[in-house]
């Protein structure tokens, strides 16, 4: 981009083409349109918008935009008629006497049939058919492949229809009709079908009905006359004949030429349309990139996709990865196309060796119901832009992020390290010294977390309804009860009539809000998960966060209105205590403790735990301190405890407090002893108990804690707390009389938004939602139209962070990377992993955390992984994640279930790890990740990133092998500024590698990285 400007400048602002000079980069004479970027992509137009050369190589005249419907044909032969269940390969006795196919737990078989075809051109098809389905566990969600209709597909040329599904609802239902709409693009020879159910625990799914039939493609271009206005080539049409209006823009400029569409529906129903940018180029022998790793040949009459992800809405099912695909052509021209990253859109991109045609795709909805701009209207928005051929896709990904710089390159978070959820630093056995923190997901502690340089964010997840916390109503057990969505509406409504003040406010409106937010699948049931396991029984049931949603009559919020409300109550807090030694647990607002100077026990002050009146959705009642980490006397088991307490209003429901003491033993249990208070006296008690453990600690934590789930009005104070081993009498609680404290004035630092990006196969089909959301709507598997959840969740996101921003404040994203568009709006983006498959390492695959990578550019991008990892497995996953600078940090430890940070022996294990590799992570961070490695690796195995730019830059050497010793060389490019005498330093061993010339040669161990700084200090 300053290149760019730069060349504006010295030529006085004006370019040449063709030998003529323009400011706006375009030319239009004598039926002839000519418009260019500057960075090398041109094309020749006439005026019906038809691409008649690219790049100044004439091409068989095409539209540039077209669109693509599936009609039904009246009368279409069933191409499933006269094949009974039997062909399908099932048992008999699944199959009833009116041809209704049962599949449930046990031997039963999910059927399956291949079909010849044969087609001749490639023909749509529909696939119908209707499921029953009954429901005696946990369900994961809505649209998966496991209670569906199944096709896969193959051509003559090899090319493969990837998985399509027609899917059904996974919770108690009759029998449902559903459609999957199959587009090939070649002439299929055969299909393979499959119905299928998940088939647990006395489940069972009937599927009847079973039908096949060719559709046909009705493919239209714009009608209108392509002209000049100002800076834009502008083509408005109106083509009464295939209902459709609209306007078609163009306009060049230095690094790009944009290209987009305003559409309107004149039909005035629902519709579903694929809205294709189709550039004509003849790439066969050159180069198409999938991702930025992989790429390969393009071979004639062969079809090419980029990295996608499953979907299960839009035209086949699936979304590209990465929000812009490339090529190279033989000839060695370099050609990307892109989609707007601040306009979320369906979307597809590949490339056809066959018709010679470059593509982008839109899957776009339309209708009556959706509201405002969108009302019977939708819009796409793209560039088409040029890259050095040499960089690969890399190229065209660092000029797609200058081209959105504004969304990419602005780093707000200065704060970086590991990420903490829920919990304070303190926790950590041992301290937080050296273990590199920088995220942490609580406000609990922000005050001292302020003191240390790590940002505290408060939790928020405004996309989720938990039905889980409902003990306080004794006739709403639903979570307790069958999957049934109709259920989580009934139980909200009940307890918005009741209304009971006794309930904490954030529950009661949290149900009050949701039948105005909850989400619905296209047969009208709310949407969500249904989890039914020892210790968790929940419904977690989707809701649109919408703040223009409007409550229902008695609510004060909607769901989405009411995070916000909180949220900016989160941000003004400014005061906090940080009680020397204690550690507060919590991350909703209310303080664990306040300090207080009238009548103390002992010196000049106690601690007192009010009661809860707000609560979030997980922790209501929950106020703990903990000390830990403390390291008895060896052999020691037995310990004395002793402290004072006093309490109000315990009497009707008890104080509902204890102080516990906690073994950790060395073989990951542990074992806690407690002292339970239930009725206190307004005056000072002591409280005394000898407690003997079955074995010897490796250390202890002693917890002032009100348990998570059991209100109460109780206020209780404490003070002198102590623990003394038994066979010295040494105290072992620091500040156990809570006298050194200080009050802290400062900020929190934004909001965590967890689950930012996840539910990737919900649509919402509610169409009062459609009248107020700010995206326009696309269409699922049968063509019926609906909002893509996601988009709901990038628009909250956007919201928040203009309001953030402004206050100078951060967002931190959870399951962020999963698309591209939330990008623009998180400031940190995090995800949560498990690479343990039993006792197999499955790490994550380079495609997503390359992406991942990607879509963060230089912002921090932080994991949480949740298996319980070894020595040896951790240094594999720092090393892994590191390559790609991304933070590695830990949530679960040990078989017994143990959160891993509490643990003193992961942690001590795991702190030379910390303080090997978080420091270095920090560094290249700190220059931030480009797209452009600038150096080839010889052996594919061996992988390379680079960090920085100008005077400080270090590449990242991986051997990606998780088994095999690898060697490789290593060619650096002219335009990666060497010292002069070649030389290398790795940051982890500190060593000095000589380059010979431009070459290194490496040899790494399995899953080995290397840091090397190739230019600075």
């Amino acid at each position: 981009m300053k290149r760019l400007i730069g060349v504006l400048l010295l030529t006085g602002g004006w370019l040449a083409f063709g030998g003529e000079l323009t400011e706006c980069n375009i030319i239009c004479r004598d039926g002839d349109i000519r418009l260019w970027s500057d960075n090398g992509v041109a094309l020749r137009l006439d005026p019906a918008g038809r691409v008649l050369a690219v790049n100044e190589k004439a091409v068989e005249p095409s539209p540039l935009i077209y669109f693509e419907e599936v009609v039904p044909v009246e009368g279409a032969a069933d191409l499933l008629a006269g094949r009974d269940w039997t062909a399908w390969g099932v048992k008999p006795e699944q199959v009833s006497a009116d041809g209704v196919l049962s599949i449930a737990a046990g031997e039963d078989r999910n059927g399956e049939l291949t079909l010849a075809l044969r087609q001749r051109q490639a023909t749509p098809l529909i696939l119908s058919g209707e499921c029953a389905y009954r429901n005696a566990s946990e369900t994961g969600g809505w649209m998966n492949r496991h209670l569906a209709l199944n096709v896969t597909g193959k051509a003559a040329d090899g090319y493969e229809l990837k998985e399509q599904s027609a899917y059904f609802g996974q919770y108690d239902h009759d029998f449902q009709y559903n459609e999957r709409i199959i587009c090939p693009d070649r002439p299929l020879q055969e299909l393979v079908l499959q119905v299928t159910s998940n088939a647990r625990d006395n489940c069972r799914a009937d599927f009847r009905n079973l039908t096949l039939k060719e559709a046909a493609y009705r493919i239209f271009a714009p009608n209108g006359t392509m002209a000049q206005r100002d800076q834009r080539l502008i083509q408005e049409f109106d083509d009464p004949q295939n209902g459709l209006k609209g306007l078609i823009y163009l306009q060049p400029g230095c690094d790009h030429i944009e290209i987009g569409g305003f559409l309107e529906n004149t039909r005035h129903d629902d519709r579903a349309l694929s809205c294709y940018i189709a550039i004509p180029v003849d790439a066969v022998g050159g180069e198409f990139y999938q991702s930025l790793r992989r790429s390969g040949p393009i071979e004639a009459n062969q079809w090419y996709r980029n990295a996608d992800r499953w979907y299960g809405g839009g035209r086949d099912g699936y979304e590209a990865l990465y929000p812009l695909t490339a090529l190279t052509t033989a000839a060695g021209e370099g050609l990307a196309l892109g989609t707007d990253i601040d306009a979320p859109r369906v979307f597809y991109m590949g490339y056809d060796a066959a018709g010679k045609v470059f593509w982008l795709r839109y899957d776009l909805g339309f209708s009556p119901d959706a509201g405002g701009q969108w009302r019977n209207r939708n819009s796409f928005h793209a560039c088409l832009f040029g890259f050095q051929p040499v960089d690969g896709m890399r190229g065209a990904a660092e000029n797609y992020q200058q081209i959105y710089d504004w969304a990419f390159l602005k780093k707000r978070a200065t704060r970086e390290g590991v990420w903490l959820a829920f919990l304070s630093p303190r926790i950590a056995p041992g301290g937080d010294e050296g273990l590199n923190y920088g995220q942490i997901e609580s406000i609990g502690d922000f005050a001292y977390n302020e003191e240390r340089g790590y940002n505290s964010f408060y939790y928020i997840e405004p996309w989720i309804h938990h039905h889980d916390n409902q003990y306080f109503y004794e006739r709403h057990r639903e979570p307790w009860g069958p999957s049934d969505p109709a259920g989580a509406i009934k139980t909200a409504r009940e307890v918005a009539a009741e209304n009971r003040r006794d309930v904490p406010d954030q529950e009661r409106y949290r149900h009050q809000g949701y039948p105005a937010n909850y989400i619905t699948d296209n047969w009208g049931m709310p949407q969500g998960y249904f989890f039914r396991q020892p210790g968790r029984h929940e419904n977690m049931m989707i809701v649109d966060p919408n703040i223009d949603i409007a409550p229902e009559d008695g609510a004060f919020f909607s769901t989405g209105r009411l995070d916000w409300f909180i949220e900016q109550e989160a941000l003004r807090r400014v005061k906090q205590f940080v009680l020397d030694g204690w550690a507060p647990e919590r991350t909703s607002l209310r303080p664990v403790f306040e300090m207080e100077k009238e009548n103390p026990f002992s010196g000049e002050r106690s601690i007192r735990i009010d009661p809860v009146i707000n609560a979030n959705c997980f922790e209501f009642t929950k106020q703990i301190l903990h000390q830990t980490g403390i390291v008895p006397p060896a052999g020691e088991r037995s310990f004395h405890l002793k402290f004072a307490a006093r309490g109000r209003d315990t009497e009707s429901s008890g104080a509902r407090f204890s102080v516990n003491v906690t073994a950790y033993y060395a073989d990951d249990s542990s074992e806690t002893l407690p002292v339970n208070l239930e009725t206190l006296p307004e005056d000072w008690q002591e409280f005394e108990k000898t407690l003997e453990f079955e074995r010897t600690p490796v250390t202890l934590t002693v917890s002032l804690c009100r348990g998570m789930k059991e209100p109460t009005p109780a206020t209780v104070w404490l003070d002198r707390v102590s623990l003394v081993a038994g066979s010295d009498g040494r105290e072992l609680i620091r500040n156990g009389d809570f006298e050194t404290v200080r009050l802290h004035v400062g900020k929190t630092t934004g909001a965590y938004l967890d689950t930012m990006e996840c539910y990737a196969n919900n649509l919402n089909y509610r169409r009062d939602h459609w009248r107020v959301s700010p995206n326009p709507p696309t269409f699922d598997s049968a063509r019926n139209v609906a909002l893509q959840q996601q988009y709901a969740h990038v628009a909250f996101t956007k919201s928040i962070a203009d309001y953030l921003h402004n206050r100078d404040r951060l967002v931190f994203a959870n399951c962020a990377g999963t698309i591209p568009f939330g990008a623009p709006y998180i400031d940190v983006f995090g995800d949560e992993q498990n690479w343990m498959s039993g006792d197999r390492w499955t790490p994550a695959e380079d495609d997503g955390l390359l992406f991942r990578r990607f879509i963060s550019r230089a912002k921090p991008y932080n994991m949480l992984q949740y298996a319980d990892l070894d020595v040896a497995h951790m240094r594999r996953y720092f090393s892994r994640l590191g390559f790609y600078g991304i933070y590695p940090s830990m949530q679960a430890a040990a078989p017994t279930g143990m959160w891993y940070w509490p643990n003193p022996n992961r942690v001590q294990a795991h702190r030379a790890l910390y303080a090997e590799f978080i420091p270095v992570l920090k560094r290249i961070n700190q220059v931030g990740w480009t797209p452009v490695t600038l150096a080839r690796s010889d052996n594919p195995e061996v992988w390379l990133e680079r960090f920085g730019e100008g005077n400080e830059q270090y590449l990242t050497v991986f051997n990606s092998s998780t088994d095999r010793e690898q060697q490789a060389v290593l060619t650096f490019d002219d335009r990666l500024p060497l010292a002069a005498d070649g030389a290398l330093r790795e940051l982890f061993s500190g060593t000095v590698r000589a380059s010979d010339g431009r070459r290194l040669e490496v040899t790494l161990q399995p899953e080995q990285l290397l840091v090397l700084q190739v230019t600075g200090e």
